[in-house]
């Protein structure tokens, strides 16, 4: 029994796109190398996803290389917004909003 599933993009492998990889190509990742150094192998990931909802969530994000018994050395910026078309509310979650903007200070 499988927790998270590729069908449903849940799982995102960073790596090459290669068709036999079927959640790669929404990763955007392409294989690099530093200038100073050609025999190390980056991988630079840029992609967006859109999640619906109608209400508030928590998102959890786990980055995991099975294959490496030296962890991972990453970089990374992750920026989550609200409704795009509502500059105002964009960068709010809704317990921010509420808050600042609809309950009454005391």
């Amino acid at each position: 029994h499988k927790i998270l599933d590729n069908d449903n993009n849940q799982v995102i492998t960073l790596a090459n796109y290669t068709t036999e990889i079927k959640a790669t190509h929404a990763s955007g990742c392409k294989e690099y190398h530093e200038d100073y150094d050609n025999l190390t192998v980056w991988y630079r990931c840029t992609h967006y996803r859109k999640f619906h909802s109608y209400r508030e969530r928590w998102w959890f994000i786990a980055l995991d290389n099975c294959n490496s018994t030296k962890g991972l050395k990453l970089r990374y910026k992750i920026t989550m917004t609200n409704n795009v078309n509502d500059g105002w509310l964009r960068h709010f979650s809704a317990d921010e909003f509420c808050e600042r903007f609809l309950l009454p200070k005391n």
